[in-house]
């Protein structure tokens, strides 16, 4: 399967919230973002958006790469062989699946470097 990622310019932030709290934030600014995907647990709410958010933690100036999809759910090792490429570059990530494909977030300040090893390890990068 030939692997394609579009690169999403967008500054993203991941942001992490107390469950023992209320979550707070307004749905409706939240849902307003450009990009938004919210996930709860047992242990924490986190947040990864396009919004300007403040939270104690914060993880700011991310940047996304979405694996053209739709991908079907039955495909392995399509995010290891990705963050193989990574990690080789020394390059830190956070992964996120919707229930059409994937996204590799990465620091704004790792960004190009990231392009030209998947690049040259012989994915397609798009640029917006």
């Amino acid at each position: 399967m030939t692997v394609t990622l579009q690169f999403h310019p967008d500054q993203l932030s991941v942001i992490q919230f107390p469950i023992t709290q209320p979550f707070p934030l307004d749905y409706n600014q939240i849902f307003e973002a450009k990009f938004c995907s919210l996930t709860k647990t047992k242990t924490e709410w986190s947040l990864v958006t396009s919004a300007s958010v403040d939270s104690e933690k914060t993880e700011k100036d991310w940047q996304a790469l979405e694996i053209l999809g739709p991908l079907d759910f039955s495909l392995v090792g399509i995010i290891a062989k990705l963050t193989a490429v990574l990690m080789e570059n020394s390059i830190s990530v956070f992964v996120m699946s919707t229930f059409d494909t994937d996204w590799i977030l990465i620091k704004q300040s790792k960004m190009v470097e990231a392009i030209h090893a998947l690049r040259n390890a012989g994915y397609t990068v798009i640029d917006e």
